[in-house]
C-alpha cells in the first residue's frame, strides 16, 4: 500500500476558501458588540445545536470503533494526515440522504 502524505502542523487557514476568510473576519467584527457573543452562544446551545443533535440521534448512526469500524479507521487516518484530532468522539454520524 502506498504511504500517504502527511501534512504536519497544517492550519485551517492553509486551505480556507477566500469567502470563508471573509466570513470569519465578519464574525470577528461582530465580536466587538458587547454581549452578542454570549447571546448567540446561548441561542445555539439551547436551540439549534440541541435540535440538530436530536435529529442526528433519531435519524443517523454514530460512527464509532464498534459501529462502522472501517469508516471510523478512515476518519482517524484522514485526521492524522491533516495533523488534527477528531474533534469530538461523538460527532461523526452516518445518515442516509433522503
Amino acid at each position: 500500500m502506498m504511504k500517504r502524505k502527511e501534512f504536519i502542523n497544517i492550519s485551517a487557514s492553509d486551505f480556507q476558501h477566500p469567502y470563508d476568510v471573509k466570513a470569519i473576519e465578519a464574525i470577528e467584527a461582530l465580536k466587538t458588540v458587547k454581549g452578542l457573543d454570549i447571546l448567540c452562544h446561548k441561542m445555539m446551545e439551547l436551540g439549534y445545536e440541541r435540535v440538530c443533535y436530536i435529529n442526528l440521534i433519531a435519524n443517523a448512526i454514530m460512527v464509532t470503533q464498534n459501529h462502522f469500524t472501517r469508516l471510523y479507521d478512515i476518519l482517524k487516518e484522514a485526521s492524522a494526515i491533516l495533523s488534527m484530532e477528531i474533534p469530538n468522539p461523538s460527532s461523526p454520524f452516518l445518515r442516509k440522504n433522503l
